[in-house]
C-alpha cells in the first residue's frame, strides 16, 4: 500500500522535503535568485536537474565530465568508450525538458541518470587503466 496520496503531492511537507534538498546541494539562494515565485518541485528539479549554469546540476555536471573526458582524448590523440558513454550522458539531460521527466516519472529519469553514469565511470576506468 502507498503511503502517499496524490492529495499529499504539492502540499505543505512535499514542499519542504524539496526545499531541504535545495538547501543539502547548497542551492537555496541561487534557486530564489532565478525562480522569484513560491517553491515548486518542477522548478527545483529543473534547476537541479537540466539547469547548465548551476555548478550541482546534472547538467552542469555531465558537460562537466564531457569536457574533460574530450581533453583526455585530445592529449591521448584518440577517442575511447568513455567518451562515447559522456555524451549519451550529456545527450540525456540536454534533450529532455522537465514535462518529459515528470510524465516518464522523476525516479526512473534519475535511476536511469545513475546507470548511464555508471557506465561512463566503468568505460574510463577500462579505457585509462594503465596498471
Amino acid at each position: 500500500m502507498c503511503c502517499c496520496r496524490a492529495t499529499q503531492v504539492g502540499g505543505d511537507l512535499d514542499i519542504q522535503q524539496w526545499t531541504l534538498i535545495l538547501r543539502a546541494a547548497s542551492a537555496h539562494r541561487s534557486y530564489r535568485h532565478v525562480y522569484h515565485d513560491r517553491y515548486k518541485a518542477q522548478n527545483i528539479t529543473d534547476f537541479l536537474i537540466l539547469r547548465p549554469e548551476m555548478p550541482r546540476s546534472l547538467n552542469f555536471c555531465a558537460q562537466f565530465v564531457q569536457q574533460n573526458l574530450d581533453l583526455l582524448a585530445d592529449f591521448y590523440g584518440r577517442q575511447q568508450a568513455c567518451q562515447e558513454a559522456a555524451s549519451q550522458l550529456l545527450a540525456m539531460v540536454e534533450n529532455t525538458s522537465m514535462e518529459k521527466i515528470f510524465s516518464h516519472g522523476l525516479h526512473e529519469f534519475l535511476t536511469e541518470f545513475i546507470a548511464r553514469n555508471n557506465r561512463v565511470t566503468d568505460a574510463l576506468s577500462e579505457s585509462y587503466n594503465f596498471y
